[in-house]
């Protein structure tokens, strides 16, 4: 295995703690479901199947006496590597991911995420060690789920990660997506995008990059925090500013979205947009003798954009191994 220094590693721990590895995500899948979680309507979906649609609805009944983090943790489960870009904070039961077992009832992971304030269970995750070369877990019903390997971050011989998601919140890409581009406007209190506006190449474009900025004040991923501490005083001084800012204009944006001024609305996610930018700057360039730490800003940035994994690519090569990549399987 490649040298590793005892800065990469220290940061890839900070970033990935359990397993002794990481537990990191992957990609999307299908529409969406009918439930209701915490105010947020989710639609039924014509792509899934009546047993997955059955499934879905046991999963979210099976946990929801789990819907805050003190009931999670008195079932066991533990918060792991911070608030995750667009999937929320992860309480985690490494018991049951060593075990390998899929459960539809027993998800070894739940993610929280807030809803205008307060922490909501928002998914689920079923992430199990898996014999390598053996057949994924079957799963839910059909092939919507999209099982993804993360080959190198096991750490343990002759076994892979394997994981998916469940959303008990609307997400764009569907109830199994990777992502869920909603997350920071529902902690914000604003209106979510739509899937078709996110279809959009410009107005999308424009829609993930308020996200990327609402996230950096109302759920700022476990990286971006990490940095803020390492850059100390110099760094928040910096940053501060524009933290603030974009703080102040969540209120407005808001009021705009009550009133029907669109126009007033596009005005202020611009004004939000350039203070990220200003915060994305600073964050690149704050520990310049480490070159990874601007990558995975870099790459962390691509994830809230939509156009890619790349942090959990980086840190797939950190350890040694492969990147992940999808599977899919068929029933």
């Amino acid at each position: 295995m490649p040298h590793r220094s005892p800065f990469a590693l220290s940061l890839a721990s900070s970033l990935a703690v359990g397993l002794g590895t990481a537990l990191i995500h992957a990609r999307p899948g299908a529409r969406l479901w009918a439930a209701t979680a915490a105010g947020v309507s989710v639609a039924p979906s014509d792509s899934l199947t009546a047993p997955a649609r059955a499934q879905l609805a046991a999963a979210r009944r099976a946990v929801a006496s789990l819907a805050t983090p003190e009931a999670a943790i008195a079932a066991g489960y533990r918060p792991m590597f911070g608030h995750v870009p667009l999937q929320g904070e992860h309480y985690v039961r490494v018991d049951l991911v060593m075990a390998g077992t899929f459960d539809v009832e027993r998800p070894s992971a739940l993610m929280f995420s807030p809803i205008a304030g307060k922490p909501a269970l928002v998914g689920a995750a079923y992430a199990l060690l898996h014999p390598e070369g053996e057949a994924l877990p079957a799963g839910f019903d059909g092939a919507a789920d999209a099982w993804h390997v993360h080959e190198g971050l096991a750490q343990v011989a002759g076994k892979q990660l394997v994981m998916t998601h469940v959303w008990f919140v609307d997400a764009p890409g569907g109830p199994f997506a990777r992502y869920n581009p909603t997350l920071p406007y529902l902690a914000a209190g604003l209106a979510p995008p739509t899937a078709a506006l996110l279809a959009d190449s410009a107005a999308g474009e424009r829609a993930r990059r308020l996200g990327l900025a609402l996230a950096s004040v109302v759920t700022p991923p476990l990286l971006f925090e990490w940095i803020e501490r390492r850059g100390g005083a110099a760094l928040r001084s910096r940053t501060a500013p524009h933290r603030a800012a974009i703080e102040a204009l969540v209120p407005r944006l808001a009021s705009a979205e009550r009133a029907g001024d669109s126009a007033g609305r596009e005005r202020l996610a611009a004004e939000a947009t350039r203070h990220a930018e200003s915060l994305v700057a600073a964050y690149r360039g704050a520990v310049p003798e480490r070159p990874l730490v601007a990558r995975l800003v870099d790459r962390t940035v691509d994830e809230f954009l939509g156009r890619g994994h790349g942090v959990e690519e980086e840190l797939g090569a950190l350890f040694g191994g492969a990147p992940a990549r999808r599977h899919t399987h068929e029933h």
